[in-house]
């Protein structure tokens, strides 16, 4: 070992422990305000998954994006839970053309909605196949 590593713990501390007070002596440190500190500490308590999960109302708006079509579409989660197959089995077929879909481009992402149609016809397919 090398460098920083190599060092005994309490020359490791004192070294790591000059940095902050310099950052601080040279007026480049982050001050802290009562509040930022209680909502990093709110923030920081939570569980890491629930931590960055939108609120519920977000998830409102997100699912009103598509208003009729979730009557007539399936999402490719929807269509693997149905066939009690994996979702990356299901974008297989996707991209091997087995599987008719729309998709739909929001910016860099591609969805892809299946019509309840061709998902009962493929269902019977499958089940002849099996």
């Amino acid at each position: 070992m090398r460098g920083f590593a190599s060092m005994p713990k309490e020359q490791q501390r004192a070294i790591a422990g000059l940095g902050g007070k310099t950052a601080h002596a040279m007026g480049r440190a982050h001050q802290w305000t009562s509040e930022e500190a209680s909502r990093a500490r709110r923030k920081g308590s939570q569980h890491p998954k629930k931590r960055f999960l939108p609120s519920a109302s977000a998830k409102r708006i997100r699912s009103n994006n598509y208003t009729g079509m979730e009557r007539e579409y399936l999402t490719p989660h929807e269509v693997a839970k149905q066939l009690r197959v994996s979702y990356r089995t299901v974008l297989r077929w996707i991209r091997a053309g087995l599987l008719e879909v729309e998709t739909i481009r929001e910016g860099k992402r591609i969805r892809h909605r299946i019509k309840k149609t061709t998902m009962a016809i493929f269902g019977k397919r499958t089940q002849k196949v099996k």
